[in-house]
C-alpha cells in the first residue's frame, strides 16, 4: 500500500462518484492532503491461471484514511485493465457485488504475497543461505550450529 499521488490513467475512477466517500474533500484535495492510498496489482497483468487458462484480474484499490488518521477504509476497486470502460466497484454498490469485488482483490493480494513474499523472500532466499552454510562451513563452525 502506498500514498496515492495521482489516479493512474487506466483506472476509471470518476471524481463525482468517489467524493461521497471522502468526508467533504474533493478527489484533488484528498490527494493533496494525503488521505488517499492505493494498492496497484498491475504485476498480475497478463498472467494466466494454470487451472483455467483465463487471465487473472490485476486489481487496483483505493483507500481513504479519515480526518483523524485513525481508520482506513477501502472506497473503490477496479478489477480489470483491458477495456476502456472497466467497471469500478464502490461500497455503495449492492452488498453481494461489493463483497465479490473485495474477495477478488483479496485473492490477488494473497497470490502476490504467496509468490513474492513467502516463496521469494523466505524459501528461495533462505534456502540458498542454508545450502551455502552446509556446503562451505565445518559442522563445528558457530554459524553452522545455528
Amino acid at each position: 500500500i502506498k500514498l496515492c499521488t495521482e489516479i493512474p490513467a487506466d483506472i476509471n475512477i470518476v471524481p463525482v462518484v468517489i467524493e461521497p466517500f471522502l468526508e467533504g474533500f474533493s478527489l484533488k484535495e484528498a490527494i493533496e492532503k494525503q488521505h488517499l492510498f492505493c494498492v496497484d496489482h498491475k504485476i498480475l497483468i497478463g498472467i494466466r491461471s494454470v487451472c483455467t487458462g483465463k487471465e487473472m484480474p490485476a486489481p487496483f484499490a483505493l483507500f481513504y484514511i479519515d480526518r483523524l488518521r485513525k481508520h482506513m477504509k477501502i472506497i473503490a476497486i477496479q478489477l480489470t485493465r483491458k477495456e476502456r470502460d472497466n467497471e469500478v466497484f464502490f461500497p455503495s454498490d449492492p452488498q453481494p457485488i461489493w463483497v465479490a469485488a473485495k474477495m477478488w482483490f483479496n485473492n490477488a493480494e494473497a497470490i502476490i504475497h504467496k509468490a513474492s513474499v513467502l516463496i521469494g523472500n523466505s524459501h528461495i532466499l533462505l534456502e540458498s543461505v542454508a545450502t551455502s552454510v552446509h556446503r562451505q562451513l565445518s559442522p563445528s563452525h558457530p554459524v553452522f550450529r545455528l
